[in-house]
């Protein structure tokens, strides 16, 4: 629910776009703690809050988060109970003029609760490179299990479902680690043939299996020569558009089912490249992109500042609110 302009709570679906409002837009919401998260580390996860969020559980602050379209954790390990229920409020306030005209709407992505062990990955990143003749690859991995030390298990499946075991990555707590992987003759990822490999990666501590994370990932090197680049060695021609995340109805708060239809329509109407003005799109935009065979310019949600007096890019008191965003998107969207 969310309070309104006369202090009433009203219920509404989430996501949510609001109209722009300069004064902060309360959301409130209560949320049932599973029983069996006992001894787990217990996470709320934005995906998009334009553009200050305000964490609080019943009653407590807990966190605030600058930034609309970047997904962002929140960790409510400490304030709540398994078992138990707690009242959650996002306070919500539109800052278009600071660094991005697009910051205004309220909650317009995905907001997800979900549980990790005391123990688990916090990256998993993939990059591959091919040989000179753009045959066999390297895979290199770069991971960090947070909370303990471990060993952690890589897996491979094929796009056809054959598992393969690559050497373990031993792990330190917070420490970053990384693998490299011959793989021999992968199936190489482009817009016309959209192979995608499955990347697992098992947690294990004290020989037990602790997590399990999968990640799609595809074959494929990029390549800048003189003004043309070069997917896995041949020329790429791009045909593109500019995107919105928007609906006639929704507006920017679109489904799962909005987006893929949008993904089918470009790759029926032969476009294989998309720019995201202005701002990085939802998580699952991208992923089936991977899917479908679309090359995406990954944009941040800063910009168009010259035509506005306040040139926040040129002021240090803002220089978090433009790392912050670009630190984020990078994280989530670097693989």
């Amino acid at each position: 629910s969310s309070l309104d302009d006369e202090g009433e709570w009203m219920a509404l679906s989430i996501p949510h776009q609001a109209d722009g409002q300069e004064e902060e837009r309360a959301y409130e919401k209560f949320i049932d703690i599973p029983a069996e998260w006992t001894n787990k580390k217990i996470f709320l996860r934005f995906d998009g809050v334009n553009c200050l969020g305000r964490v609080f559980l019943d009653g407590k602050f807990i966190k605030e988060h600058y930034g609309g379209f970047v997904s962002w954790d929140c960790e409510i390990t400490e304030y709540v109970q398994s078992g138990g229920r707690h009242r959650l409020i996002i306070g919500v306030k539109d800052k278009p003029k600071d660094v991005s005209p697009f910051h205004q709407g309220g909650i317009i992505r995905d907001v997800s609760l979900y549980a990790l062990p005391e123990a688990s990955l916090s990256r998993l990143h993939a990059e591959t490179t091919f040989d000179e003749d753009y045959k066999n690859a390297i895979l290199k991995l770069e991971t960090r299990v947070d909370g303990g030390d471990g060993e952690v298990k890589i897996f491979l499946i094929s796009p056809w479902g054959q598992e393969t075991e690559l050497e373990s990555i031993e792990t330190h707590d917070g420490k970053e680690v990384t693998g490299e992987f011959l793989i021999e003759e992968p199936f190489k990822w482009d817009s016309e043939h959209p192979w995608l490999y499955t990347l697992k990666a098992v947690l294990v501590k004290d020989s037990m299996e602790i997590e399990s994370v999968e990640r799609k990932i595809g074959f494929r090197q990029i390549e800048k020569r003189g003004n043309q680049i070069f997917v896995n060695g041949q020329v790429l021609k791009l045909r593109g558009i500019n995107r919105h995340d928007t609906h006639p109805l929704m507006g920017r708060s679109i489904t799962h089912e909005v987006v893929e239809e949008d993904v089918k329509l470009f790759k029926e109407a032969n476009i294989n490249f998309i720019r995201t003005s202005h701002y990085p799109p939802r998580p699952d935009f991208l992923e089936l992109c991977d899917q479908y065979g679309i090359y995406v310019e990954d944009e941040i949600a800063v910009g168009f500042l010259g035509y506005s007096a306040n040139l926040t890019q040129d002021d240090p008191a803002f220089t978090d609110c433009f790392m912050g965003q670009f630190t984020e998107y990078i994280e989530r969207d670097k693989s």
